[in-house]
């Protein structure tokens, strides 16, 4: 699915060349910020430049928040950064009642990452581990879409990490 293009990126709005270059610059590991990916994805951050939109990002000191707060704020949108915990389960709908209109949410859950052997981890370490990154989301959905609904546009972009696919590596037990 994330195979690399064959051929030249051919960027199709001003400013996703630097946009682009900023965020690989920024970001360890894939990113796909061209023509051929935009389909792919929710959003393609050039439309900023266009015509300033408010930009929701949770959890925006954490992860891959404080650079796509720099990043999108430089390319003109009007940046909504949230620090707040999102692990309350009303905490997503007063979020987006405090932030008013959100042309964009961008979920970024993030938790440290446990380091806990996989034989050893128990039910509250798993419970912490998706009140964190599994639980928020659905509300979040839910909060932000009746005013998306409304206006018949918005976008959702999920955050995530390529840690479930390439993993950690741990030494086996001897």
């Amino acid at each position: 699915m994330n195979a690399p293009m064959a051929g030249p990126v051919a960027f199709h709005r001003t400013g996703d060349r630097e946009i682009g270059r900023r965020l690989r610059s920024a970001v360890q590991g894939e990113v796909l910020f061209d023509r051929a990916s935009s389909g792919r994805y929710s959003t393609n951050a050039s439309i900023y430049q266009i015509e300033p939109v408010g930009v929701l990002v949770t959890q925006s000191r954490e992860f891959m928040g404080p650079v796509l707060c720099e990043v999108l704020a430089e390319a003109g949108a009007e940046v909504i950064a949230d620090e707040s915990s999102l692990v309350d389960p009303q905490a997503p709908a007063a979020l987006l009642a405090r932030a008013g209109r959100v042309d964009v949410l961008v979920a970024n859950l993030a938790l440290a990452a446990p380091s806990t052997p996989a034989t050893d981890v128990g039910d509250d370490e798993w419970r912490l581990v998706f009140s964190h990154l599994v639980d928020p989301l659905p509300r979040l959905v839910r909060a932000a879409l009746p005013q998306m609904i409304e206006r018949r546009s918005g976008k959702i972009l999920v955050l995530g990490s390529a840690s479930a696919r390439c993993g950690r590596y741990f030494p086996s037990a001897p």
